[in-house]
């Protein structure tokens, strides 16, 4: 399998990738999530991938999902289009996966393969970045300044080095941080469809600002999900 850190899309990509659809998983380029895959479907679906190009694109289903999950539930268009890096078959016969994230795309047009799986015409998304390397800089600092206030009492003194190394750039920085972050799906969601970095990072920086007076590690789970981008006027609002 090839190591994540040699990854890059491939250049002969066609436009069509499959689609995995979760109703709880958002996943962001530069990201390797583990995954379990036991429905028929998907277990031909991830036969083809390996058989191939090895990619995945992983959906998140709009809500109501439950009333059409065995057929084709809607999908938020933004999709992350993955390559499997580590498989193992299960002695149930089911599949364990990592999957890496490499790029943003929108889905255009889906069709349902013969094996029950969803199959997708995508356009790929290019990350909209900083102006120039200077205002790059500037933004990437207030960013850590905000995360420096809060996430060392949830990662530790070394989360810097551990979890964002100062070689990963502005764009990636604000991915890792929005999949670390306690958000809501739809707010992952929405950071994941926003192709504008510096927006990601002035709205990621905002929350960071907000939350930053509350120092209970152990309230991470049932703090609010707040709009994007975060205001903390917003009805509803509390950080108490």
């Amino acid at each position: 399998m090839p190591d994540p850190r040699e990854m890059t899309f491939p250049d002969d990509f066609a436009g069509r990738v499959r689609l995995f659809p979760l109703p709880n998983f958002v996943l962001f380029p530069g990201i390797a999530k583990g995954l379990h895959l036991f429905e028929r479907r998907y277990c031909a679906m991830l036969e083809e991938a390996m058989a191939s190009d090895r990619l995945i694109a992983m959906a998140l289903l709009q809500p109501g999902w439950e009333r059409d999950y065995p057929q084709c539930p809607a999908i938020h268009p933004t999709v992350c289009i993955g390559q499997v890096v580590q498989h193992a078959v299960t002695a149930g016969k089911t599949h364990n996966i990592l999957l890496h994230g490499l790029r943003r795309a929108e889905v255009l047009e889906e069709t349902i393969t013969p094996q029950g799986f969803r199959n997708a015409r995508v356009e790929l998304i290019e990350d909209q970045l900083p102006a120039n390397a200077d205002r790059e800089t500037r933004q990437r600092a207030a960013l850590i300044a905000a995360m420096d206030a809060y996430l060392p009492g949830i990662l530790g003194r070394d989360y810097q080095a551990s979890f964002f190394p100062e070689t990963l750039s502005l764009a990636r920085l604000t991915d890792r941080l929005a999949e670390q972050l306690p958000l809501a799906m739809e707010h992952k969601q929405q950071l994941l469809a926003e192709s504008n970095v510096e927006r990601r990072c002035d709205w990621l920086k905002r929350f960071l600002d907000t939350f930053a007076l509350i120092r209970t590690p152990s309230r991470i789970g049932s703090w609010p999900g707040l709009p994007l981008p975060f205001d903390p006027n917003s009805p509803g609002f509390s950080a108490n």
